[in-house]
């Protein structure tokens, strides 16, 4: 989705996301940019500074934010098993020349 519309019809989009394989369209096309709000980590600790940086985050923070947020210690444990899993076997490859 991201490759069409910003390779095919140049749209202004607004994805979030750490998917490397979209972390590397701003590689290939020059309409793409990516930002990140910057964390500070202690531990098993995680501030959100609430600065907002140029390039792509190097790891997801979706689940520490559900578990700050309150979500069950239960779904914590299994959003981070199937995060797991799809890293693993993330293979996707990008189809657009720069």
């Amino acid at each position: 989705m991201a490759e069409y519309l910003a390779g095919e019809i140049g749209a202004r989009s607004v994805f979030a996301t750490h998917y490397h394989e979209l972390n590397a369209l701003a590689d290939q096309l020059t309409n793409v940019a990516n930002a990140q709000v910057l964390v500070e980590e202690t531990g098993s600790e995680l501030r959100f500074l609430h600065q907002v940086v140029g390039g792509g985050a190097s790891r997801s923070y979706g689940i520490e934010a559900a578990r700050l947020a309150g979500v069950p210690a239960a779904v914590v444990l299994r959003a981070r098993q199937v995060l797991s899993r799809i890293e693993a076997n993330s293979h996707v490859g990008l189809g657009v020349a720069a």
